[in-house]
């Protein structure tokens, strides 16, 4: 009996993708989502989880059961899942991708009350 773990997510989730993500991904889940939105963000078919057509019933079927065609491969997936979290998806990352942005709008409205 299989005891790994996967995990489907749905793009109805009441918690923000994110805060999902990176509490399974840190866990070592599997990934299976559909290729909208931010799952593609956050996502790297093949790489860091497994992304399916959106609103494909026979994609969602065919992906999942490659993965369970190639547990083998599931290690370096929840592993990779979990290197993805804590190198690009953390806090201190974010912030810093944000504070490019909002420091050149202050600049530029700084520059406009001058």
């Amino acid at each position: 009996m299989m005891t790994e773990s996967l995990y489907r997510l749905s793009h109805n989730s009441s918690q923000p993708f994110f805060a999902w993500r990176a509490r399974l991904c840190c866990k070592l889940f599997l990934f299976v989502a559909s290729d909208v939105g931010g799952h593609k963000e956050l996502i790297r078919d093949g790489e860091t989880g497994v992304l399916f057509k959106a609103g494909n019933s026979q994609s969602l079927a065919d992906k999942v059961l490659g993965l369970l065609q190639s547990t083998g491969q599931w290690p370096a997936l929840k592993q990779a899942g979990r290197r993805f979290v804590e190198t690009e998806r953390n806090w201190k990352a974010s912030v810093a991708r944000y504070q490019a942005v909002y420091g050149g709008l202050m600049r530029f409205r700084e520059g406009a009350r001058a």
